[in-house]
C-alpha cells in the first residue's frame, strides 16, 4: 500500500461544486496507521507530508490520464 497514488475526496462543501471536480490530489500514501487509515505525502515538488490521518474509504486509486 505504501508508495501508492491515490485521490482524496473533498469534504468541504466550499471546495466542491456542480463543476469542480470531488477528488483533489494525487496523493501517495506515506504511512499506514491500521484500522483503515493512512498519512499521504503530496505528488511532485516539494514533497510534503500531510498531517491529517484520512481513513481508506476517502481514497480512490489515482489515474493518470
Amino acid at each position: 500500500m505504501i508508495n501508492n497514488i491515490h485521490c482524496r475526496r473533498k469534504v468541504s462543501s466550499k471546495d466542491r461544486g456542480k463543476i469542480r471536480g470531488k477528488w483533489s490530489g494525487p496523493f501517495r500514501i506515506y504511512e499506514v496507521l491500521g484500522n483503515g487509515t493512512y498519512k499521504l505525502q503530496t505528488v511532485g515538488f516539494p514533497e510534503k507530508v500531510k498531517d491529517k490521518v484520512v481513513h481508506g474509504s476517502q481514497l480512490k486509486r489515482y489515474r493518470d490520464k
